[in-house]
């Protein structure tokens, strides 16, 4: 058997567990059983079919007397063999942006042409104050809670209905300036740079690919605009995709931008090569399943921290923070993706007075440390 049916019949075996889970619990289907029984082995389910992927014989363009059928069925099943040496298939870390580099050669002419590729991005105000600023985590965390609740759950008081990034423009002491940005996650627009299609292109082990995300184009765009210089301390603050959207640009902005410090929540970013100069905080529910969709644990070294936790004690796994609880007056199992489950669980991890996470914020607050003089909202569009 295959480590790619190996992998198939684990994940088969352990959902019918989470169905089963989900009747006696609820006494109907819940599909965020599935979630939590697979969590277990989510991360190695991903790696191999990113392996696999990786490995797809995939070309930029079929030859004039290819046919469209014979195309499709080369592109799709045509693999090379056990064994091949080819530098984008070699199995080990990385093997889902290795894949994505390779599908995206498919995808990103497909999503060009149905979406477009044209970028706009006009500066917005909100009806009612979403950002508050402070310096610490726990403000920031707070702040991005607030920016996504709009387009995640459908509440337009703030009048944001797209995806936002809000820019927050500190004075230091010395008359200087740093910035906190805080991107929100997808937002399920079809003519916004931050609907879900772009991730494959944030998530490809291709410089060149990353750069043609409407999404990473947004932040760069809006950076500009709000008037980000090359020197100016600059922290980032992502949930779900825009975590990805702050780990790629700490990743290709080396030359651009002076990224300290990123925050992420829920967000797959295992796999970008993150220069040691920039710190990582990254906060991931034990169940959520999007944070495991690279495939890979997060590196462990002295600037990344990542912070795993789950809702209740009790379901805790072993080096995993429990999260303090978070209100539901469905009284049903919900999905933990949604930042306050992220909030929560930061929340718990810095009680309990961790040294690693007091540093992490400590260095979180001295990247922005002084006064907030104003807040950017930037909302940006896509057309053909």
């Amino acid at each position: 058997m295959s480590s790619r049916e190996s992998a198939i019949l684990a994940l088969t075996a352990s959902a019918l567990m989470g169905v089963r889970r989900s009747y006696a619990k609820e006494g109907k289907f819940n599909k965020f059983y599935l979630v939590e029984s697979t969590a277990w082995m989510q991360e190695s389910f991903v790696s191999v079919l990113g392996e696999h992927a990786s490995r797809l014989n995939i070309q930029e363009r079929p030859s004039k007397d290819t046919s469209i059928l014979e195309y499709i069925t080369k592109t799709l099943f045509m693999v090379t063999k056990p064994g091949a040496v080819i530098a984008e298939g070699l199995p080990g870390k990385g093997s889902v942006n290795r894949g994505l580099k390779k599908i995206d050669r498919l995808l990103i002419p497909y999503f060009d042409k149905d979406h477009g590729d044209n970028l706009s991005v006009t500066r917005v105000y909100p009806k009612t104050k979403v950002v508050r600023g402070g310096t610490s985590t726990k403000d920031a965390i707070a702040d991005q809670r607030r920016l996504s609740e709009g387009p995640l759950n459908g509440e337009r008081e703030s009048g944001l209905e797209y995806g936002t990034i809000a820019c927050c423009k500190y004075r230091k002491a010395d008359g200087t300036y740093a910035w906190r940005i805080i991107i929100p996650g997808t937002d399920g627009n079809h003519d916004s740079p931050m609907d879900w299609y772009t991730n494959f292109e944030l998530m490809s082990a291709d410089e060149r690919q990353r750069g043609t995300a409407e999404s990473l184009r947004f932040l760069d765009e809006t950076m500009k605009q709000a008037g980000i210089q090359p020197d100016d301390p600059v922290e980032i603050v992502g949930h779900s995709q825009g975590g990805i959207i702050a780990a790629a640009a700490a990743t290709d902005f080396q030359d651009k931008y002076d990224i300290q410090h990123i925050a992420t929540l829920g967000s797959p970013i295992a796999n970008f090569e993150i220069p040691e100069k920039t710190r990582v905080t990254a906060i991931e529910m034990d169940d959520e399943g999007i944070a495991a969709l690279d495939g890979e644990a997060n590196p462990h070294t002295e600037n990344w921290l990542t912070i795993r936790c789950s809702v209740h004690e009790e379901d805790a796994p072993k080096r995993a923070f429990p999260g303090a609880e978070v209100s539901d007056s469905s009284g049903e199992k919900n999905s933990t993706h949604y930042p306050k489950y992220h909030e929560a669980g930061y929340r718990y991890a810095y009680d309990t007075g961790s040294k690693s996470v007091l540093d992490h914020d400590r260095h979180f607050q001295e990247v922005v440390e002084g006064e907030l003089e104003e807040v950017q909202y930037y909302e940006g569009r896509i057309s053909k």
